[in-house]
């Protein structure tokens, strides 16, 4: 009735397109709907406090928030839709592949995703790039510009490119690799895109532009999740592959490998349990139960702070709800098995949810036990129980 009153055929159309343009593929993705709806998008980034109330956002920004983890228009959730994980997934994938997504609308008449991708999925064209003593690259599909800096030691949290204000981030920093104390008169800004969102990458020196192959990592170094492969340079010398879709978070969760070594359990007899919940009486209320078994037990409100907690805490067990904020628990399982945490900490679902279909994408993502809410105390001993025994 919608696309009537708008003098379209009742039945939408979709076009699906692929052609070669030079060294890449462009798959193109076009429909005649409603277009992108600015205000709905600005309204949830608004709640979620991704921007401020009195902030001016340009369209394309707002664009942009639809590939942030989480970040969903649609008001209730089902199976299939409504969690804010489609087009993060497809913003993770394209960088995994080096490659880019581009996305116009037009308000009543439609939309159109390009997609582009390295024609070859082997021989990479890079920029190699300096942060301390270390040499790191990043295909050239994923940077829109480089732009040259003055040395000095402060380092704003915001870099103007055309007109716009892009995130600045010192790698020197979220690496932790002492600056080289180069003479240099410059340094330089990469401007790339992660997670929906264009940001900058300070670096002390770009050395190359050139084509080179990429390995992926295997399992035993999944959790390494800001750089997608190694590559091995004309003189021999290994370099890490940043990748800029996972590296945004950085800021907050420190690199595995060049920070320091992950807690170790220190043997005792109670075991601590990671309760995620974005509900503060359920996450009360369980911990109240576990506590009185002797548990111990932490909090998080949402997977990404779940996430920040096993950073720096030793855990044993963790229980996570499905419906959360930022990033829930779908995402987080995912997340914990790309890292290769479910291997060694097993995770119960604690949720509403009880159709098999919810049931079955959780032990799809690695769970190892899944209650339902309401949940009776000893129901909930149990599974911790059960999932925390010693051999």
């Amino acid at each position: 009735a919608d696309r009537e009153k708008l003098g379209k055929p009742a039945t939408g159309t979709i076009w699906l397109s692929a052609r070669r343009k030079g060294n890449t593929v462009e798959i193109e993705v076009r429909d005649d709907g409603r277009g992108i709806q600015f205000d709905k998008i600005r309204a949830r980034a608004l709640e979620k406090g991704f921007i401020q109330p009195d902030q001016p956002v340009e369209e394309r920004e707002l664009v942009d928030m639809i590939f942030r983890p989480g970040f969903s228009t649609t008001e209730t959730t089902d199976a299939t839709s409504g969690r804010g994980v489609g087009m993060n997934v497809v913003m993770d994938r394209l960088a995994a592949l080096n490659g880019t997504i581009d996305i116009d609308t037009i308000q009543g008449q439609g939309t159109t995703m390009r997609l582009l991708l390295p024609l070859s999925l082997v021989i990479v064209n890079v920029i190699q790039f300096r942060v301390g003593a270390q040499r790191f690259v990043i295909p050239s599909t994923l940077v829109s510009e480089i732009v040259d800096l003055p040395m000095g030691d402060d380092v704003p949290e915001h870099l103007e490119v055309r007109g716009t204000k892009v995130p600045l981030m010192d790698l020197n920093s979220v690496f932790g690799l002492p600056k080289t104390g180069s003479n240099a008169p410059l340094r330089f800004a990469i401007v790339t895109q992660a997670s929906g969102t264009k940001t900058s990458l300070l670096v002390e020196e770009i050395l190359s532009q050139e084509d080179t192959v990429i390995k992926p990592f295997d399992s035993l170094l999944r959790e390494l999740p800001y750089f997608s492969g190694t590559s091995i340079s004309g003189d021999g010398t290994l370099r890490l592959v940043i990748n800029p879709t996972r590296l945004l978070a950085s800021t907050d969760q420190p690199v595995p490998f060049l920070s320091a070594t992950p807690k170790i359990r220190a043997d005792k007899e109670n075991p601590t349990v990671l309760l995620v919940d974005d509900s503060l009486s359920v996450r009360k209320y369980a911990s109240m139960l576990l506590e009185a078994h002797g548990v111990e037990v932490l909090m998080a409100p949402n997977g990404m702070e779940a996430l920040n907690v096993l950073e720096e805490n030793a855990v044993d067990f963790i229980i996570t709800d499905l419906e959360m904020p930022v990033m829930h628990g779908y995402e987080l399982l995912g997340e914990l098995k790309r890292r290769g945490i479910l291997e060694r900490i097993p995770v119960a679902v604690l949720t509403s949810r009880a159709g098999k279909q919810h049931q079955d994408k959780a032990f799809a993502l690695g769970a190892s036990d899944y209650l339902i809410k309401p949940f009776e105390e000893e129901s909930l001993m149990e599974v911790v129980r059960r999932n925390t025994r010693k051999e």
